[in-house]
């Protein structure tokens, strides 16, 4: 492939998926490396890396090191060391792309996507894994499957891409057409926020304690899936929603004092000729 003309991440994603004849899910993402001058995937047991890509500047061939362990995050961390490869403005540093788990979880905005600065390009990154491992076309098809926002429909992506539940929702939030946003909690402080421009500002600050009524701090099931159910806006954000606007909160319970919270605002209430 030339990718000389590809200075967008999704870009190079999407025309991955073109070479590819018949579609198969889940994406075959070491096959792909492997296809794509990956000359090997080596699993590693060390601490302070989630993955790490050995290559020269001219980036001819390349060695990924992934931390062992869970396979779903294992893939996305494939997916986000061969976008460093294959993104053209990514230049390695004398021991290559060394990233941390924290860097697996940052996102980007559209203006910044083919932005050159090294600033970006864990974002980037990311951006490309998310489109190899879950592209947008066929999201948006298993979108409309389902008549009701819930994580009950990320929950099944994670499943049909395999990949981490986090990684799901958070793809749900960015390409879901009604405004959603997504907290990731550890022990009842916020640990994430992922938020698109359609939801009003989330005024946490990262290590904030969630709002002790809301549903995220009074379940405490291990695995449970909470129902959909209104929250008070105000726990969440300082902008009044529109009138006959209504907030919604779900939340799931993880491993190790982990929790995802899916807040959706519902505008079906709303008065066309209100502004």
């Amino acid at each position: 492939m030339d990718l000389a003309d590809f200075g967008n991440p999704v870009e190079i994603a999407k025309a991955i998926h073109k070479q590819i004849v018949v579609p198969v899910f889940p994406v075959p993402i070491e096959a792909i490396a492997t296809a794509l001058d990956i000359t090997d995937i080596q699993d590693l047991s060390v601490k302070g890396f989630a993955g790490a890509l050995v290559t020269t500047a001219s980036k001819t061939d390349g060695l990924i090191l992934v931390q062992s362990g869970d396979t779903r995050r294992r893939r996305f961390t494939i997916g986000h060391e061969l976008g460093h490869f294959l993104i053209p403005s990514h230049i390695p540093s004398a021991q290559g792309f060394q990233c941390k788990s924290a860097q697996m979880r940052e996102t980007i905005d559209a203006k910044n996507m083919t932005n050159r600065s090294n600033a970006h390009w864990e974002g980037q990154a990311n951006a490309f894994s998310a489109e190899l491992l879950m592209p947008e076309a066929e999201c948006r098809k298993r979108f409309r499957q389902h008549r009701e926002i819930s994580l009950e429909v990320p929950d099944k992506l994670s499943r049909d891409f395999d990949v981490s539940m986090l990684a799901a929702t958070r793809r749900y939030v960015f390409l879901n057409d009604e405004p959603c946003a997504l907290l990731s909690s550890k022990d009842g402080r916020v640990d994430a926020i992922y938020r698109p421009a359609s939801f009003p500002f989330i005024f946490f600050k990262i290590g904030s304690e969630m709002p002790r009524k809301s549903i995220s701090s009074n379940i405490n099931t291990a695995s449970a899936m909470s129902s959909v159910e209104p929250t008070e806006p105000s726990y969440w954000v300082a902008k009044e929603l529109r009138n006959g606007a209504e907030m919604y909160e779900q939340v799931l319970v993880q491993e190790s004092g982990y929790k995802l919270t899916l807040l959706q605002i519902d505008e079906s209430g709303c008065d066309d000729d209100d502004d």
